[in-house]
């Protein structure tokens, strides 16, 4: 009885919200704006590898997502916010490990276009595998960059040195593999 009247309350609540016509428009603009950004931050991780690795950029790399793997790019952001979202509800640590493990999906998906969004996770899991420590102590090294991130001045010069930082540590993955 508890759980059916809180279960009510909760729709008398939230009804007039989710029957706002400016609550739909808040809502496709917030997953276009997502989908936008995955698309943008793998079109720049293929931007980072192409420039780390000495091989021809252009500014068309940046959207790089927006070709032929789609989908496959949507699918994979999914498949791991889901991923490490399941390791966050078993315990915060976990979350963190598959954070870590699948970091550099995106590098590997770039590299073998034919590779599905599974398949690029379980490359970059066996990149990772010796690999977890290393990575967290960059990111710990990075910290500060991460807190300047916070301000619109400090992420335009911050996100490209982490960027380049996390390409150059895939290539040094890389070559240890």
């Amino acid at each position: 009885l508890y759980l059916f009247l809180t279960l009510i309350a909760a729709l008398i609540v939230v009804l007039p919200v989710i029957l706002n016509p400016v609550w739909y428009l808040i809502v496709i603009t917030a997953v276009v704006a997502l989908i936008l950004t995955c698309l943008l931050n793998y079109g720049y991780k293929v931007y980072m590898l192409n420039l780390t690795s000495n091989m021809q950029t252009s500014l068309k790399l940046l959207f790089a997502g927006f070709g032929k793997k789609i989908f496959k790019i949507l699918f994979l952001y999914l498949y791991k916010f889901f991923t490490v979202l399941f390791g966050f509800v078993l315990l915060i640590v976990y979350g963190y490990i598959f954070n870590l493990s699948f970091s550099m999906s995106e590098f590997v998906l770039s590299e073998n276009p034919t590779f599905s969004a599974i398949d690029s996770m379980k490359g970059s899991k066996r990149l990772m595998k010796e690999n977890k420590a290393r990575l967290s102590k960059l990111q710990c090294k990075n910290f500060g960059w991460y807190l300047l991130c916070l301000t619109v001045v400090g992420a335009i010069w911050a996100l490209p040195y982490m960027f380049t930082t996390q390409s150059v540590f895939y290539q040094d993955l890389k070559t240890d593999f």
